[in-house]
């Protein structure tokens, strides 16, 4: 049994609670729009840019989706308890509980914890083998959005009691580094 594949959600919404303080998301997101704001308004310094283009490019920035660490839902309990509503866990039997999950996941439900991530996922990206908590980002160029993992918001690394400056250097360089990734040689094409 893979137990971080099968109990994602549940993983994330404890770590979330237990590793995220509860503002940095809304934080992380204002870092984002400035971030972007400063990007739209660079574009009207480079003499190189044609109108045609800067059009295209300030339309395509527009267009860009942003996932924010962790989606909307997980910190509620209920919610999290939704996905996995009927599956049997006995502490300490790992057989009982891989055959359990089996059974859970393939012969009754055509795979539902799979399914179930769409609850919290659905207008994301899921990489379902790319855990949220990591400290990682990157952009999607076939759903043009930048993706900013559960990691990269933990307490020790990233604060709204941090100076602001300390959680610009620590992830504003990444958010910039994404977004330019939008109109990078692959990222360049039409969204």
């Amino acid at each position: 049994m893979e137990t971080e594949t099968y109990f994602r959600v549940a993983f994330l919404s404890t770590f979330v609670r237990e590793a995220i303080h509860p503002d940095s998301r809304s934080m992380v997101k204002e870092m984002i729009e400035s971030i972007h704001v400063a990007f739209k308004e660079n574009l009207k310094t480079l003499a190189w840019l044609d109108d045609e283009a800067a059009m295209w490019v300030e339309s395509k920035a527009d267009a860009i989706k942003y996932f924010v660490a962790y989606p909307d839902g997980i910190l509620n309990p209920e919610k999290v308890d939704e996905i996995y509503d009927g599956l049997e866990i006995v502490e300490g039997d790992y057989e009982e509980n891989d055959l359990s999950v089996t059974v859970y996941d393939h012969l009754e439900s055509d795979f539902r914890v799979f399914k179930n991530f769409g609850k919290f996922y659905s207008n994301t990206i899921l990489y379902l083998d790319f855990y949220s908590y990591g400290r990682n980002a990157s952009y999607t160029r076939t759903k043009n959005q930048i993706n900013i993992l559960a990691g990269n918001l933990q307490k020790n690394y990233l604060s709204p009691d941090f100076p602001r400056w300390a959680n610009y250097g620590r992830l504003g360089f990444n958010i910039g580094h994404e977004l330019v990734h939008a109109f990078d040689a692959t990222g360049k094409e039409p969204f």
